[in-house]
């Protein structure tokens, strides 16, 4: 699952709290974040089963 929020520069704090929300409320807990972009992993993904 990808969770993203777009915003103006000046409401990068109030994105950050907004997702930290939505992680609380769906119980996903710190340790099985992975910040890898998405592009990165399937390029990593690639890489691996060739």
């Amino acid at each position: 699952m990808e969770v993203e929020y777009l915003c103006q520069y000046n409401e990068i704090e109030k994105a950050k709290r907004k997702i930290k929300e939505t992680l609380k409320e769906l119980g996903i807990e710190k340790r099985n974040i992975d910040n890898t972009g998405y592009t990165k992993m399937l390029w990593k993904k690639k890489i691996k089963n060739n």
